[in-house]
C-alpha cells in the first residue's frame, strides 16, 4: 500500500510489516534510517528512488548488483566502470538502452538472447 509510510511503521512496530515492499518504494532519506541486517538489499536495489550517487557514496553497504542492475537509474556509465558487477541480462533489458549503446560498446557482456527480443525504435 503506498499509503504507509516508513512514520506509520515506525508508529506501530506491533504490526508485522512486510518491509521488503515499502524498501521498493522509500525514499533513501526513510531507508537510511531503517536498515537493519535483514533489510532486503534486492528490494532495496530496485527501489527508483535509489540512484548511482547514493550507491557510490555508500560503498559500505552491502549493495545487491544483481538487483541495481534492474535499476535504470545506475546508468551505463557507471556500469561500464565495472562491468564484471552486474548481471548483464537485466542491464540488457534496460529501458534506456539503445542500440547504439550496444554497438558503441562491443566489449561489454551484452546479453545476445535478451537483444534478440528487445524492439528498438
Amino acid at each position: 500500500n503506498p499509503n504507509i509510510t516508513w512514520k506509520i511503521m515506525k508508529e506501530n512496530p506491533g504490526i508485522p510489516w512486510i518491509l521488503s515492499s515499502f524498501e521498493t518504494r522509500a525514499s533513501w532519506t526513510d531507508l537510511k534510517t531503517s536498515l537493519r541486517p535483514s533489510s532486503s538489499w534486492t528490494s532495496i536495489g530496485v527501489n527508483p528512488n535509489i540512484t548511482w550517487q547514493i550507491v557510490s557514496d555508500n560503498p559500505d553497504l552491502p549493495w545487491n548488483y544483481s538487483a541495481l542492475s534492474r535499476n535504470p537509474n545506475m546508468g551505463l556509465e557507471n556500469i561500464k566502470k565495472n562491468p564484471e558487477k552486474w548481471n548483464w541480462p537485466y542491464v540488457t533489458r534496460f529501458q534506456n538502452i539503445t542500440f547504439d549503446d550496444i554497438v558503441s560498446n562491443p566489449k561489454l557482456p551484452w546479453c545476445v538472447r535478451v537483444i534478440a527480443q528487445l524492439k528498438f525504435e
